[in-house]
């Protein structure tokens, strides 16, 4: 870029700084994170802020600023919670929504609008209520080409292809034709694997995922989500 008369690119902006204000929204297509660490560090101005360390579901880590010291610590954040993150070009936070408190049985309970979905139905709206397992943004869509997040237990695995039922429902009470099994593929897909006990976050494969049927009451607590019919991303927690 140059400011001489003759500089073609002198009449073009060049770049654009992009800030949204702080919101609890987040788009559907949005990446679910997962918590790693915070951190309380000194910014370029001396200033106290904190930092969160997240995974991606490529197992990917990045980091994020907040602009205040405090504003992760208000959310009581821990290792293992999953979130949606939104930020400013700089890494900056302008947003954050719990979607999971790691060891828990059901999602976080979020309000953001519509009607309270029913733990069966993945079509009725776009929020979820305590003791959900499932949460839909596409109303009006059948189950597969919805848009949603599913948390569960591994209750079948065959190779690449798992069968979770919602953890609302304990598997030793799982009745054949009265509970619905939620069937996703993994091949192809990235796996992250949380080892809650050791604290550790590593990339996992399909034959890492314990199953109900075989490994009983030390199966694996699933958390997927979907856009459209494909699946996004796969957090395994293990104890």
């Amino acid at each position: 870029y140059a400011l001489s008369e003759d500089a073609v690119a002198s009449d073009y902006i060049v770049s654009i700084y992009y800030e949204s204000g702080a919101s609890g929204s987040h788009a559907d297509t949005s990446q679910v994170l997962m918590v790693k660490s915070l951190y309380q560090i000194i910014n370029d101005e001396g200033d106290s802020v904190e930092k969160i360390e997240v995974v991606r579901p490529n197992a990917t880590t990045v980091e994020y600023y907040s602009e205040e010291m405090g504003y992760f610590s208000s959310f009581n954040l821990k290792f293992g919670d999953l979130v949606k993150i939104e930020a400013n070009s700089k890494n900056m936070v302008t947003g954050l929504t719990v979607f999971y408190r790691s060891g828990k049985d059901t999602l976080n309970t979020i309000d953001v609008g519509g009607t309270p979905s029913i733990e069966t139905n993945l079509t009725v709206s776009y929020a979820i209520s305590e003791g959900n397992c499932i949460f839909n943004s596409n109303s009006g869509m059948n189950s597969l080409a919805g848009s949603y997040m599913i948390l569960g237990d591994v209750y079948h695995r065959y190779d690449a292809v798992m069968r979770l039922l919602p953890s609302y429902i304990d598997p030793k009470d799982y009745v054949e034709g009265t509970h619905t099994l939620y069937p996703f593929s993994m091949t192809g897909k990235s796996i992250v694997v949380c080892d809650l006990s050791e604290e550790t976050i590593t990339s996992g494969i399909a034959g890492d995922v314990k199953s109900y049927l075989e490994f009983g009451e030390n199966c694996n607590k699933v958390f997927i989500q979907t856009y459209s019919g494909t699946v996004n991303c796969i957090y395994v927690f293990q104890d």
